[in-house]
């Protein structure tokens, strides 16, 4: 198996060999870890529900951008650890709701590595929630996304975490800003909707985002492609060792954005042979590997 690092000084991907087991049952369920750093950022901040909205205010009319993200970090990390009583829903839903409208507000001056990544694990993490929540909490991220022309790589780690997972956001229309962003940031290109009409190919067009077409690369150097094309080839590398007969379905959507990588479309092309004896995989390889790369 082989892992990918950055070679800094030649500006350049190595591959390295690990000794991972290798096997059909090593892989499954493998994908990038979420980052807990951003606790750090809020782990002195408390939050009392009947004095939120002051604060917040108080933090606005101060200036103080960074209590006002550590204010905003200290709630979400409520929802994340599970603490919120789903008997008191009315008053998280209008926690929920202050925040949402202070990040569209503020956006451009909450530009905290650690609440971006705290809004992108409560992202990855929101599925248990109910429709109302789901839609605030991707609203939330989309707006303090879109207000930064430059992303962190974290926002790539999220991406394929939930790509390789339960896929609680990636294809939501509520949040595919960010899996648009990040496919024109990779340089993958989908045929258009229309061309699929023009052949007379039925497709399933849920694996291709909405907003392609007017997406922005947001890891426009050299520097910052290499870091998260490094990041996709580590969290697939595992999955490569699976059998044929064994590999996911999820892992064959998760490769479809991913397709502009060389080293991506290089192990597509040695194993679609052994992918298309395979029924229950053969919708997936046309589809989102053939298509995509047509």
């Amino acid at each position: 198996m082989h892992f990918f690092q950055r070679d800094l000084r030649n500006n350049k991907i190595n591959r390295i060999d690990t000794n991972l087991q290798s096997g059909p049952t090593a892989a499954v369920g493998v994908r990038p870890a979420l980052d807990e750093s951003w606790r750090e950022f809020c782990e002195i901040t408390t939050v009392d529900f009947a004095t939120y909205a002051t604060s917040i205010q108080e933090a606005i009319e101060q200036g103080k951008f960074n209590k006002l993200a550590r204010l905003l970090a200290a709630a979400f990390r409520t929802f994340i650890e599970k603490k919120a009583d789903q008997n008191k829903f009315f008053i998280e839903y209008q926690l929920l709701t202050i925040a949402a409208l202070t990040i569209k507000e503020y956006n451009e001056k909450l530009q905290h590595v650690a609440l971006q990544k705290c809004l992108l694990n409560l992202l990855c993490r929101m599925k248990p929630m109910n429709a109302e929540r789901q839609a605030l909490i991707a609203a939330m991220t989309v707006t303090l996304a879109s207000g930064q022309t430059i992303w962190d790589p974290y926002y790539m780690t999220a991406f394929l975490h939930d790509s390789l997972g339960d896929r609680n956001w990636i294809n939501k229309p509520s949040s595919s800003f960010i899996s648009a962003q990040i496919i024109k940031s990779l340089g993958t290109v989908y045929p258009t909707k229309d061309m699929f009409a023009a052949c007379n190919l039925e497709i399933d067009f849920d694996f291709i985002p909405d907003g392609l077409g007017i997406a922005i690369d947001r890891y426009p150097s050299p520097h910052a492609k290499e870091e998260i094309a490094t990041i996709a080839l580590n969290a697939l590398a595992p999955w490569w060792e699976m059998r044929a007969d064994t590999t996911p379905v999820l892992f064959l959507r998760a490769l479809a954005p991913l397709m502009a990588l060389p080293d991506v479309r290089f192990n597509v092309v040695k194993r679609i042979d052994g992918w298309l004896q395979h029924v229950k995989v053969v919708c997936e390889v046309l589809q989102k590997h053939i298509l995509a790369t047509s």
